[in-house]
């Protein structure tokens, strides 16, 4: 065992024949099940990069807090130490393994109705992290030219292109903020959802934040891990509006979800491509495909957006295994 890992253990009187590592995430933080803790039942000991560990544990603990105290089904936290967390062990059957096995509609009710939830229960203000404003969702849409056409793709991109991406980019920068403001899980999605004793529960919520109110609905709906029938995306999103009352949404609830699931799966496409270039985490490119074939699909309803909607495609056939 590594120093580091081994450190940690001690303080938290962990024998080493305890910890079976977990597959990571996008992230890079480490996870092991711990065996026999806490009267019997198991936990988990997440391990935060060197670095950034006091910030990442700080932000996990308070926002997981946070949504405890709002009646919301993420994990307990048992300890703390220097750099690591001791939290429940809420399994490893994700939604988007559920769902292959049974009838999606139940559990993707349930889960729009956690948003609900927090979006009435969570103060928006609340949120430790900075709320999502125009340069944060610029950036993120940068990074999708960056990392994912340029760096894992290889496209070379011209300056005309660019222009033409960027004046698509202050739309889907700009147009969300105009919606209400509530607090955001930020990625709430299919791999950060798991099925325990029935019914769902929350993980990966350290980034949660003030900002439009169907960001994670279209992070729900809009899943590149998982595609949803559009029957059932459209009936999910009827629920959504009802439970929300909806009529604080200003102008076209239509236009604002997809200007939404296009900021939001542009990001996810330049995500894929850094942990698939970069990082070397291969298995991403494989949700690359359905994150831009669902985008252009988007932009095709859109007449505005032809023209990136036609680099896109070219993108996507790049894209596509052989």
């Amino acid at each position: 065992m590594e120093p580091r890992l081994e450190n940690i253990a001690r303080r938290l009187a962990l024998p080493p024949e305890t910890l079976t590592p977990l597959a990571g995430d996008a992230s890079e933080r480490r996870f092991f099940r711990v065996a026999g803790r806490q009267g019997g039942a198991g936990a988990v000991l997440v391990v935060f990069p060197e670095g950034t560990a006091e910030e990442e544990s700080v932000r996990y603990t308070a926002t997981g807090h946070l949504l405890r105290e709002a009646g919301l089904p993420v994990p307990g936290i048992y300890r703390r130490t220097a750099g690591a967390l001791l939290v429940e062990d809420c399994g490893d059957r994700l939604l988007q393994d559920a769902v292959r096995e049974r009838d999606p509609l139940p559990l993707y009710r349930e889960a729009v109705d956690l948003i609900l939830g927090m979006q009435s229960r969570v103060p928006a203000g609340a949120a430790l992290n900075p709320p999502f404003d125009e340069e944060l969702f610029f950036r993120e849409l940068e990074f999708f030219l960056e990392h994912a056409v340029s760096g894992f793709l290889g496209e070379e991109i011209t300056a005309a292109e660019r222009a033409r991406w960027r004046q698509l980019f202050r739309v889907l920068s700009r147009e969300p903020l105009r919606q209400p403001r509530v607090f955001c899980h930020r990625d709430f999605h299919s791999r950060n959802l798991l099925l325990r004793d029935g019914a769902l529960r929350i993980i990966d919520f350290q980034d949660g934040r003030a900002g439009p109110a169907a960001y994670d609905l279209v992070s729900l709906l809009e899943d590149p891990y998982v595609t949803l029938p559009p029957g059932l995306r459209e009936e999910l999103k009827s629920r959504f509006l009802a439970g929300r009352g909806d009529d604080d949404f200003s102008g076209d609830f239509p236009r604002a979800y997809d200007i939404m699931a296009l900021q939001r799966l542009l990001k996810a496409a330049g995500t894929f491509g850094f942990q698939a270039a970069e990082r070397g985490k291969k298995h991403y490119a494989l949700y690359l495909p359905p994150a831009l074939e669902r985008a252009a699909g988007i932009m095709a309803a859109r007449p505005e957006f032809e023209g990136c909607r036609e680099l896109l495609v070219k993108y996507l056939r790049r894209a596509l295994p052989d």
